[in-house]
């Protein structure tokens, strides 16, 4: 069994309007060199958007990569194709500084037919070159190679952390509420979700169950 969490109130067009194509829209400058060349890993720091949005994004469905602790962290991005086209789009583009610059666009992948409806899915992905500066987003959101949310979480959400996330793991149920989909975690995390969200947002949540094998769209 996994759970989700309902909002009362429909957020994602407001979330949409208001901070997220404000923020998506924006283009950051690449720092694509030449063929053979690499930026420069070691030094990049994040910027404001790029931190908010990452707490964001890795509470809904992008992960972080880190072979060992001692190595560097990378951001992996992999969302359904062509409905979250867009979006993947605009987060290339808002980390792109941290991606190869041979990589010039996300990748289309197609899966295998699905065993019990036989229904083909695609995907659209990408990942950054690693980097320091997300070894410590690893550090607070995995534990033995496990995602978890931080104990620190209002902290480090904000209302554009937010909109993220519900523009990555989000959608609209057949009443009209916004739904966050949190399968990656457990029970008790999703009730401390619900509290960071109504002491930091003013935002009364309920929780859904479902069944663990059943896709997001089925």
């Amino acid at each position: 069994m996994v759970y989700l969490i309902v909002f009362r109130q429909l957020l994602i067009s407001s979330v949409n309007g208001v901070f997220g194509l404000m923020s998506l829209t924006k283009r950051y400058k690449s720092t694509k060199k030449k063929k053979g060349g690499q930026p420069s890993n070691r030094k990049y720091e994040l910027s404001t958007e790029q931190k908010e949005a990452l707490i964001g994004i890795i509470l809904g469905d992008g992960y972080l990569e880190r072979s060992k602790l001692t190595h560097n962290t990378r951001l992996a991005i992999d969302q359904a194709y062509p409905e979250k086209e867009s979006y993947v789009n605009s987060l290339f583009e808002l980390f792109r500084p941290m991606i190869s610059p041979d990589t010039e666009n996300p990748n289309i992948f197609t899966m295998k037919p699905h065993k019990k409806t036989g229904k083909v899915y695609r995907s659209i992905r990408f990942r950054t070159l690693v980097h320091p500066c997300l070894n410590e987003y690893h550090d607070l959101f995995y534990k033995n190679k496990k995602k978890v949310v931080p104990a620190n979480l209002q902290e480090l959400l904000t209302a554009r952390g937010l909109a993220y996330w519900i523009m990555d793991d989000g959608s609209k149920t057949m009443h009209g509420q916004t739904k966050i989909h949190t399968e990656s975690f457990t029970k008790g995390e999703v009730e401390f979700l619900q509290t960071v969200l109504k002491a930091k947002f003013k935002l009364s949540t309920r929780i859904e169950q479902r069944d663990k094998d059943k896709r997001k769209d089925q």
